[in-house]
């Protein structure tokens, strides 16, 4: 297991680069502070990257930030239920603004980069800057609109409908491979039923449905969309 400190003798990108838009917004002030009191960090594969257990590391609370890599998030409920990929939004802001208990984690698919800023700054950035404050609280709303048209799909369609849906959801934040059809995910069978709200037996049956009538093709964990337009149809109706 990786420790939370990177090894790599590499330097890591400025902070300046990994939050390019909050940046813009900050002071000068609240620059230097974010400069000192940021980590910069990598996880392995399958590893936490948020919650993590600051009093088990002496570490204060934290709002987390995916760089790059690919991560997925995890409803706990009944164990953990994957819902959908993290992207750019900031793990802990919800908590930090609501009070509320996290009742999420999230987890490393491929090695990530992440950046970590102290709750306590971004409160502070949140008081005090109208600027910043608005892009944060947008983020937080975009990130809320996209977990509850996931929760919808999931709700409301049928298998292939859910998978179909979940197929497009991973090419609009991935897209494709140079060949113009190649997914550039690689997912299990069993997450991708996670994603879509069923068994990992019933998401190779409805796999395999969707192939067998050329809407995609399927090489391990590789996937590549064929008929894009007959895809959506199903994943509106289906």
């Amino acid at each position: 297991m990786s420790h939370h400190t990177s090894e790599s003798r590499t330097p890591f990108p400025h902070i300046s680069t990994l939050i390019p838009e909050l940046w813009d917004c900050l002071t000068d002030r609240e620059r230097e502070i974010f400069i000192l009191r940021s980590r910069v960090y990598t996880c392995e594969e399958g590893e936490c990257i948020y919650p993590h257990a600051p009093a088990a590391r002496g570490e204060e609370r934290s709002v987390i930030t995916l760089v790059d890599g690919q991560a997925l998030t995890y409803y706990l409920y009944n164990g953990e239920v994957p819902i959908h990929f993290t992207g750019k939004e900031m793990l802990g802001l919800a908590r930090l603004l609501t009070g509320m208990e996290d009742w999420y984690t999230c987890k490393a698919l491929t090695k990530c980069l992440v950046l970590s800023l102290p709750a306590e700054i971004v409160e502070m950035v949140i008081d005090n800057n109208a600027r910043a404050s608005k892009l944060l609280l947008t983020r937080a709303l975009r990130a809320l609109h996209t977990k509850d048209m996931r929760l919808i799909v999931l709700n409301t369609r049928r298998m292939p409908g859910r998978m179909a849906s979940t197929l497009l959801y991973l090419d609009q934040l991935f897209g494709r491979e140079g060949d113009g059809q190649t997914l550039r995910v690689r997912l299990t069978r069993c997450l991708l039923g996670g994603l879509s709200n069923m068994t990992t037996s019933n998401a190779t049956r409805v796999l395999r449905s969707l192939e067998d009538d050329g809407m995609i093709a399927l090489q391990g964990k590789e996937i590549k969309i064929l008929k894009e337009t007959a895809l959506v149809d199903v994943s509106r109706h289906g």
